[in-house]
């Protein structure tokens, strides 16, 4: 039997923000209203997880969720029309409405330690730093780090958040510690706390915590931390706060950010991978934000291949 290829979602899948709002469990009786077999909602039952959201999920855990059961996995990919993962980068980039440029050819690929590297003026470089190579001259600001100079401040204005409740004699890591009731509910104090500082008051504590670690040998050694600053002072503290967080602090940001005239462009670099769930959901949840997120695919440059930097660096200009 030829096993059907999927190329679009049926209409169960929702392609606007994650669906982050279950409490807890679910009941059979609400993945049978699906057309679910007994035996397929009573598995899917303990995952607490929303019918369409399976959609999105990584191999690793559509075999943990389905407990490695391949007819309950058959079953579901059957009703959401197959899963996220097994599309090519391409639809994936189409069904994401996400542009994508499929092919920078990139000079001879290395692998080195099972990862690959490539050689950029004679020195083995990452992906990302490679891309990083070629756009840092056409821009304000490239800064290579995921998201990090998006990230930081959360961390900083979270374990403030931590003190103020420790303060007033509450537990910050109540009964419900790691559901997503209290990471909604915690965000939302977070949120609230670095609204109440001032434009240099908010920037000096992202400062602070960049400090605490660096000194702890836990920030990222290729960054530098002005440059991760000046990158998180380009979008302003209210655009910021603004930043939907994934359950799982901040996964799914692209590799680089690029800043010019006022513009910003999110950039994720791909070599033979594709997206990843937490990279869907942070494209899923900033819609809302009309950011300019894109996709580059990095591939080896052939025999028979022209260097095409100009016509990438044309088309990532293009987001100005």
């Amino acid at each position: 039997m030829t096993r059907k290829k999927h190329t679009a979602p049926t209409s169960v899948v929702k392609l606007g923000p994650v669906d982050e709002s279950n409490p807890g469990l679910l009941k059979p009786s609400y993945y049978r209203d699906f057309g679910l077999s007994t035996r397929t909602s009573k598995v899917l039952s303990y995952t607490g997880l929303a019918t369409p959201e399976f959609y999105w999920l990584d191999k690793k855990w559509i075999k943990h969720y389905t407990e490695g059961d391949k007819a309950i996995q058959s079953e579901i990919e059957e009703l959401l029309g197959g899963f996220f993962i097994n599309l090519s980068l391409e639809d994936q980039c189409e069904l994401l409405k996400v542009p994508l440029f499929s092919g920078l050819y990139a000079n001879s690929e290395a692998k080195v330690k099972r990862k690959a590297r490539w050689y950029w003026q004679g020195e083995l470089v990452g992906p990302e730093q490679y891309v990083e190579n070629i756009v840092k001259k056409e821009f304000e600001i490239a800064i290579n780090d995921e998201g990090e100079h998006l990230k930081v401040w959360r961390t900083r204005f979270a374990n403030l958040y931590e003190e103020s409740l420790r303060r007033k004699g509450r537990n910050p890591y109540p009964a419900d510690f790691n559901s997503q009731a209290y990471h909604n509910r915690t965000n939302k104090g977070i949120c609230k706390l670095a609204k109440s500082y001032d434009d240099d008051a908010f920037f000096q504590e992202m400062r602070n915590q960049i400090q605490i670690q660096v000194d702890g040998s836990w920030w990222p050694k290729h960054l530098d931390p002005d440059a991760a600053v000046k990158a998180a002072m380009s979008w302003g503290r209210t655009r910021l706060i603004e930043f939907p967080l994934h359950h799982h602090w901040g996964a799914g940001y692209p590799d680089l950010m690029l800043y010019r005239q006022g513009r910003h462009t999110l950039l994720e670099v791909k070599t033979t991978d594709r997206l990843h769930q937490s990279q869907a959901h942070f494209i899923r949840n900033t819609a809302r934000l009309e950011l300019d997120c894109r996709i580059v695919k990095l591939v080896p440059v052939g025999q028979h291949q022209d260097d095409n930097t100009d016509a990438f660096l044309s088309w990532i200009g293009s987001c100005t």
